[in-house]
């Protein structure tokens, strides 16, 4: 499993066009990924799960990456999440 901390930088947090956009791209992949932040883990593929973090802007997460190509989807998934800031 490999892990890396991110910024959620979407002024409005962490909401339903950010969720979505990550959602998708997660079942995209064959890897399992989580999303971590303040002692909750939710599974990127469900909307419910990410829903409930309660993600804000400025919050850290950790996004972990286990299964088929770890390395490469964790830099897919960090990629995305520092893009969906510029939007």
């Amino acid at each position: 499993m490999l892990s890396q901390e991110v910024a959620i930088q979407t002024p409005n947090g962490f909401k339903v066009r950010p969720v979505t956009k990550f959602i998708k791209a997660a079942r995209s992949l064959k890897s399992d990924i989580t999303l971590s932040c303040n002692g909750k883990t939710a599974d990127s593929k469900s909307p419910s799960n990410l829903m409930a973090l309660s993600l804000s802007n400025g919050d850290v997460v950790t996004i972990s990456v286990s299964g088929a190509e770890e390395e490469k989807n964790l830099q897919i998934m960090v990629e995305l999440m520092k893009k969906l800031g510029g939007q």
